[in-house]
Parts: structure tokens; C-alpha cells; sequence
């Protein structure tokens, strides 16, 4: 970055604890690391980042994180329209060294009985070029550069067991339109106690990539005060023909304040994200900080490397008299 931007950066941090309108809630610091095969600048190798999140500035939040080599600045704000009631705007931007950078505007609200999302992104790479993490994501599309999108989502409430959410997107790269689309129908206390969900998932991919479509049923089990257990079985039809796919996700609390999380997927129709997907994750509560461990890796995909990024981070909940 240009000591122009350092010089602003610097600014703005020591600007935030001295504004009475100020409040900063946690203060946080990481340490990072992602391997390719074969090595790629969109996975780096080595990174590390102070935080602040949750800096109440008026009426509005923002967040800030500051590293070597990016600028990331979040802000939400909820705001109040008659009948439709709240709706909360949030910003997401960051640069990166390259340079590359990203953007995010989202809105979110509830309209009649419809909980409904909308989000303008931009972004010139892949999710992984600003966050290593990604390797393991089911989120936007790997499309190799640039891209503009339009995520939409709603959740409908159809009776009081059940719940259908919508979630479709489409997005504009150098290769052409991209379409993704996500709906699950939750059945609550379908199997006892337990849900049953039913999806809907596919893509249509420009050039090469693939286009899919895949059904797929997931159980999930509910443990009281213990975090709930999922596990779903898919079928897919991809440019290899139809093929099995299997996800889970599962976390356990082994002490108090400690907690360890995993989840796992192999859909090898799928070429919108890597085919095989694994995060595992600690949290733990030191009695000052509050330290997290993650692990993400990924595979098996036509262009993107297989890649594996870790990640250790300690929070700290700052003080009344801070605040």
C-alpha cells in the first residue's frame, strides 16, 4: 500500500478510542496461512491482522482490520421505514496487495412475513484472495478474476413446522454470466424431534466450468443445549453424469468454553466450488482472550488449486471504561 493509505489508516485508528460517540466492543489479532498445489498469489502463504469490530460511531457500527498486506472496513446500521419496519444496510470494503480489492452492499429486513436479503458485490478475484478460509466455502462461485454480482435471498414461514428459503444469485465475469441458485425447505419435527430438510442446488457456469443441478436431503438432529448435528445425502447431475455427494457438520463442547467444530463435503458433480471440502475449528475461552483455531481445505477442482489454510486468532472483550 501507498503511504497515503498507511497514513489514513493510522489516522483513523487513533481517531476511534478519543470520539465520545465511539464504543469499540472487541479487539482481536491473527495470524495466518494457506498452501496451494500448485502455488498461487491467490492463496497467501502468510498473513496477519489487528481488529477492531463492533465500533458503535452514531447511529451506525463499523469494524476495521488492519494487516501487512490489506484494509478491510465493515459498517452496519439498521434503519426504520413505516410499516415495513427495520431494515439493516451493511458495507463490507477491502484492498489487498496487488492491488485488489472487494465490495459489499447488503440489505436485509423483514417485509410482511418474508425475513428478505439483497446484496450488490463486486470483487476482483476469487473469495479466497481475501480470505484464505474460502478454500472450504459453498458461497460465490470460483470464476477465476474479476466479477459483479446480484445475491438475493427470502425465507417463508409456509405453515408452523415449515420454512422454505430462497436464495438465488447471478454474477458478471470476463467469461460470461454465471447463475446460482440455493433453496431448502426445512421441515421442523418432521422425524420426532428431528428436521428434515430437503435442497434444491445448481449452476450455470460460463466457458468450461460445468453447469449442475442437485437434490438432497439432510437430518438434523437436535441435542438441547448442545449445538444441533447435521448430515445430508445428495445426488447430482454434472458433466460427468449423475454422482453421490455427502455434507456434515457436527461440534461438540468438551469443556466449558471450549468447543470444536468440523464440517465436511464431497460433491464431485459441483464445479462452482471445490468438490471436497473439509473445516475443522477450536474456540476457547482463556479467561482474557478468547482464542480460535481454524483449519479450511478444498480440492478436486477443474482450475482452482487444492488448497489448505489455517488460521489462530485471540478477542479480546474490551473494557466498560474503554467503551
Amino acid at each position: 500500500m501507498n503511504r497515503r493509505v498507511l497514513t489514513a489508516i493510522f489516522v483513523l485508528v487513533a481517531a476511534l478510542p478519543v470520539r465520545q460517540a465511539a464504543l469499540a466492543q472487541t479487539a482481536g489479532a491473527t495470524v495466518g496461512t494457506c498452501l496451494a498445489e500448485p502455488p498461487t498469489t491467490a492463496c497467501p502463504p502468510f498473513s496477519v491482522a489487528v481488529q477492531l469490530r463492533d465500533v458503535k460511531v452514531g447511529g451506525t457500527t463499523v469494524g476495521l482490520s488492519l494487516g501487512f498486506d490489506h484494509l478491510e472496513l465493515t459498517a452496519w446500521s439498521a434503519e426504520t421505514f413505516g410499516p415495513l419496519g427495520n431494515v439493516i444496510f451493511e458495507l463490507e470494503g477491502e484492498l489487498r496487495s496487488g492491488p485488489v480489492a472487494r465490495a459489499r452492499l447488503s440489505a436485509r429486513g423483514v417485509i410482511a412475513s418474508v425475513a428478505a436479503r439483497a446484496a450488490l458485490v463486486a470483487a476482483g478475484a476469487d473469495p479466497e484472495r481475501f480470505d484464505p478460509l474460502a478454500v472450504a466455502a459453498d458461497g460465490r462461485p470460483l470464476l477465476g478474476g474479476p466479477v459483479l454480482g446480484l445475491e438475493l435471498g427470502g425465507t417463508f414461514r409456509l405453515d408452523r413446522q415449515v420454512v422454505l428459503d430462497v436464495a438465488p444469485a447471478a454474477y458478471l465475469a470476463p467469461a460470461g454470466a454465471a447463475l446460482d441458485l440455493d433453496a431448502t425447505l426445512r421441515l421442523l419435527r418432521a422425524l420426532g424431534p428431528n428436521e428434515l430438510q430437503l435442497h434444491l442446488q445448481g449452476a450455470l457456469l460460463p466457458g468450461a466450468l460445468g453447469d449442475h443441478a442437485a437434490l438432497g436431503a439432510s437430518v438434523v438432529l437436535p441435542r438441547g443445549r448442545e449445538p444441533d448435528w447435521t448430515f445430508g445425502l445428495w445426488a447430482g447431475l454434472g458433466k460427468t453424469g449423475v454422482l453421490p455427494g455427502a455434507t456434515l457438520a457436527m461440534a461438540e463442547d468438551l469443556l466449558p468454553g471450549v468447543r470444536v467444530g468440523a464440517e465436511a463435503a464431497y460433491q464431485p458433480y459441483r464445479s462452482d466450488v471445490r468438490p471436497l471440502r473439509a473445516a475443522l475449528s477450536l474456540t476457547a475461552g482463556l479467561g482474557g482472550p478468547d482464542l480460535e483455531l481454524r483449519l479450511a481445505g478444498g480440492a478436486l477442482h477443474g482450475e482452482a488449486p487444492d488448497a489448505l489454510a489455517a488460521r489462530l486468532g485471540l478477542t479480546w472483550t474490551l473494557p466498560d471504561w474503554f467503551r
